[in-house]
């Protein structure tokens, strides 16, 4: 089985979420999952004008010559290839960065990974048995009316069928790093006792 962690902060050295996302990858490890790390800040492609002409046929039949639907294609096969995900952000500006945001801009691909139907929205992606999402803010409380990260990362989720979603969430760093550090062993604990991998 495979696990695919996404790392989405801009800070390469001291990121608590990118450092957090490593240790539930090493746990993953443990059990015998491979892993596929995507650092978004390394490449991050936005969508432009050509967006407009991706119908679905068009997405669907990706010929390879359009830069930022090749780049979508990789980051949809990475995700479809993946039975675990591993997603670690922290908050911008009370919601995801810009490079978590180009990228399920990117993913989410109609006839792909979603469609519409009459009763609304259907996700497509049914490979993910579980996604753990790893959240860090430096001053906000996750719950509070300022957080718009966690609730848009679970709707986008469940939006592609992603719905086995666990959360670990590690607030107010400025002022609580010592006590997130605390919360995060002890949630790793608890990670590694019930872990169970089918």
């Amino acid at each position: 089985m495979k696990a695919l962690q996404i790392n989405a902060s801009i800070d390469t050295e001291n990121s608590f979420s990118k450092s957090a996302g490593k240790q539930i990858e090493n746990l993953l490890l443990n059990k015998g999952i491979t892993t596929t790390t995507r650092n978004l800040v390394e490449k991050s492609l936005f969508l432009g004008p050509e967006f407009l002409t991706w119908g679905p046929e068009t997405q669907a039949q990706d010929n390879g010559n359009d830069v930022l639907l090749k780049h979508s294609s990789e980051l949809i096969s990475e995700l479809k290839s993946a039975d675990y995900l591993i997603l670690s952000t922290p908050m911008y500006n009370f919601g995801p960065p810009a490079s978590l945001k180009a990228w399920a801009d990117l993913v989410a691909r109609a006839g792909i990974t979603f469609t519409y139907t009459e009763k609304g929205p259907v996700g497509l992606v049914e490979n993910i048995k579980k996604a753990f999402v790893v959240c860090t803010s430096g001053g906000v409380e996750f719950g509070s009316e300022y957080d718009l990260l966690t609730p848009w990362i679970k709707t986008f989720l469940g939006f592609l069928n992603i719905t086995n979603v666990e959360f670990l969430s590690y607030d107010k760093m400025v002022t609580n790093q010592q006590s997130n550090q605390q919360k995060l062993e002890a949630d790793l604990k608890k990670l590694q006792d019930n872990l169970n991998i089918d």
